[in-house]
């Protein structure tokens, strides 16, 4: 698959497929990376399957469980900077950033992903961003929530893990909407535009789970 990116920031999709591949994070082979026509592409070995946000409602149940592996696999990445984490309270887990957006595919019967492609928003830090980026997605995308996500999580997450995660998932939909207010705005797509605007005050309505 080629992908096609503005600039070279965040990781290298290439460094992930060679460091950080697992059963639960199945980063596809990556041929070459480089810049053409003033743009960033990476070339990876092609998968076949079926993006995340387009599953039905009712394959979440069989497919629920592999993506809490999946969320599970970037949170059990090693730390880049461990020594420094007494110095740096701020979490230093994998965060994908893009999870959803065609970046997912899963198998044709949905019991399993196999491709977790375009790393260029990725970083480290808290990766319960990760969990907030698909359950507010999930209030678009019918298949996404019905996974239940919050539900499966939470419950996986070590004590430490755990400390007001309620707070901060909330925080992190809340960015997630506005952040996405700019670009749809940006792009000057009214349709959703006009959907992620109703999301921050129903969130604030709501507060956290």
């Amino acid at each position: 698959m080629l992908r096609v990116n503005d600039s070279p920031d965040g990781f290298r999709d290439d460094e992930f497929a060679t460091r950080y591949r697992s059963s639960e994070l199945p980063v596809p082979e990556v041929f070459a990376i480089g810049e053409a026509f003033g743009r960033w592409f990476a070339i990876s070995r092609r998968h076949r399957g079926r993006f995340l946000e387009d599953i039905g409602a009712d394959e979440a149940g069989m497919l629920g469980p592999t993506v809490v592996k999946l969320l599970a696999g970037l949170r059990a990445v090693d730390r880049r900077i461990r020594s420094l984490l007494e110095a740096c309270p701020d979490r230093r887990e994998l965060v994908h950033s893009h999870l959803l957006h065609h970046n997912v595919l899963v198998t044709p019967s949905a019991d399993a992903i196999s491709a977790v492609f375009s790393w260029k928003c990725s970083t480290w830090g808290d990766s319960v961003y990760d969990l907030a980026w698909c359950t507010f997605r999930g209030r678009w995308h019918e298949g996404i929530g019905a996974l239940g996500l919050w539900e499966r999580v939470v419950p996986t997450l070590s004590a430490s893990e755990a400390v007001d995660v309620a707070v901060r998932h909330h925080v992190y939909e809340l960015q997630i909407g506005a952040s996405h207010l700019g670009w749809y705005a940006t792009l000057g797509d009214t349709e959703n535009l006009q959907w992620t605007s109703r999301q921050p005050n129903a969130l604030l309505e709501r507060g956290p789970l």
